[in-house]
């Protein structure tokens, strides 16, 4: 069973999203996860300024404002709202493609 089926499920029986580690990824998880991440690019090549598509995440970290690193005590927390915003993104992505929303980010690795 791949990560997405997984957390499909998981998601009709109304329980959270399971993150697993990277290493532990099938070759069907790392092409969703794949297809997710060029969904977004796609999006930023046809429209740079969507703040939907890879370059608006990558705004919103602040690559070319540096916005997240302006206070340092908040580095932690102002991260793990970012993570959880980029992964709804990636979300999303992987919801126009596959009319599924439950690909979650890798836990590590």
């Amino acid at each position: 069973m791949s990560v997405v089926q997984f957390n499909t499920e998981r998601r009709k029986a109304g329980l959270p999203l399971v993150r697993f580690d990277l290493g532990t990824y099938s070759a069907q998880d790392l092409a969703d996860l794949r297809e997710a991440y060029q969904a977004l690019y796609d999006l930023s090549d046809a429209a740079p300024a969507d703040p939907r598509g890879y370059w608006g995440a990558a705004r919103g970290h602040g690559f070319d404002l540096e916005l997240c690193h302006k206070v340092p005590a908040d580095f932690l927390t102002w991260h793990r709202a970012y993570v959880y915003m980029f992964e709804r993104r990636l979300m999303r992505a992987f919801q126009r493609l596959r009319s599924d929303d439950s690909l979650a980010l890798p836990a590590k690795s």
